[in-house]
């Protein structure tokens, strides 16, 4: 298919060259001739450019510089693409492992809760306890003996 993609542009060109050699109103159909057959030869650059795969996109070099930027565009976008499923897994691991972390810091802020409300009682027991008085001597107890 590709041979029959680039045979069809050179013998339009071949037919232009033999019908400008007979003159007179053949060089307008050989002028015709070549610029179809010009014209299809871009096309068929174009679309090999456009089918081609990310190893084939970096073999090129050569060619017009519209066609090396579209070349190395494409190509971008083939190693974006490739990066692309990397980075979403990555992404998706980070978020797992925030909503761990935060799963851990809201257990730890209920037993720090806790455990501040329960030194609040104690304390608010002890001070109870130091302010009441002995009931066998009618004196206020210590807290240190």
């Amino acid at each position: 298919m590709s041979v029959l993609l680039l045979l069809v542009p050179v013998l339009m060109m071949a037919l232009s060259v033999g019908l400008a050699a007979l003159g007179g109103v053949w060089i307008h159909v050989a002028l015709l001739c070549a610029a179809l057959g010009g014209g299809a030869m871009l096309l068929t650059a174009f679309e090999r450019v456009y089918r081609a795969d990310q190893r084939r996109l970096e073999q090129y070099q050569r060619g017009f510089k519209s066609l090396r930027d579209y070349r190395s565009l494409r190509a971008m976008a083939y190693r974006l693409m490739n990066r692309a499923s990397s980075t979403a897994i990555a992404s998706a691991e980070v978020s797992h492992y925030a909503d761990l972390m935060d799963q851990r810091l809201t257990q730890q802020e209920t037993m720090v809760r806790e455990a501040s409300t329960s030194m609040t009682a104690i304390n608010a027991a002890i001070m109870q306890v130091s302010a009441s008085t002995c009931p066998q001597c009618s004196c206020k107890l210590r807290a240190y003996g």
